[in-house]
């Protein structure tokens, strides 16, 4: 299981770490795989896109807000996929010494990675410790 780390005052985006926090840790119980975006792919959008998930005590997101974007426009297709896509995602509190954080946050990076000869053109996902990584080839179009 993948256990992301938290800090309760400290915000990681922000430009380090408090060495006096203690780290609170979240267990992801399920995650939602997510396609690149079809409209993005056509309009070459990437981004690195911050979402701050407020949860439940359950480990339920309960609401999804962009904390941070690099790359693309406010309200862009890939915000709207990313805050979609973290809604869906379910997290377990598996301890830490000051009690239960309310949030979590899930960095998305979207990236065009060369060409491809098809119509319909593949998309990756993957996820390693509180970082979304999705991956597409953008259609090569000939000029003859």
């Amino acid at each position: 299981m993948t256990v992301l780390r938290l800090y309760a005052a400290a915000s990681i985006m922000a430009g380090g770490l408090c060495n006096d926090l203690a780290a609170e840790e979240w267990v992801v119980r399920r995650l939602v795989s997510l396609n690149y975006p079809s409209l993005a792919i056509l309009s070459r959008e990437q981004a690195t896109i911050s979402i701050r998930c407020e949860l439940s005590s359950e480990g339920v997101v309960t609401n999804a807000y962009v904390e941070r974007t690099d790359g693309n426009r406010p309200g862009s297709v890939l915000e709207n996929a990313a805050l979609e896509n973290a809604r869906g995602w379910r997290f377990k509190y598996v301890g830490g010494p000051s009690g239960l954080p309310k949030h979590v946050t899930l960095t998305y990076t979207f990236r065009l990675a060369g060409t491809c000869d098809s119509g319909c053109c593949s998309s990756q996902f993957s996820y390693d410790e509180g970082r979304v990584l999705v991956t597409a080839k953008y259609r090569r179009v000939n000029h003859d």
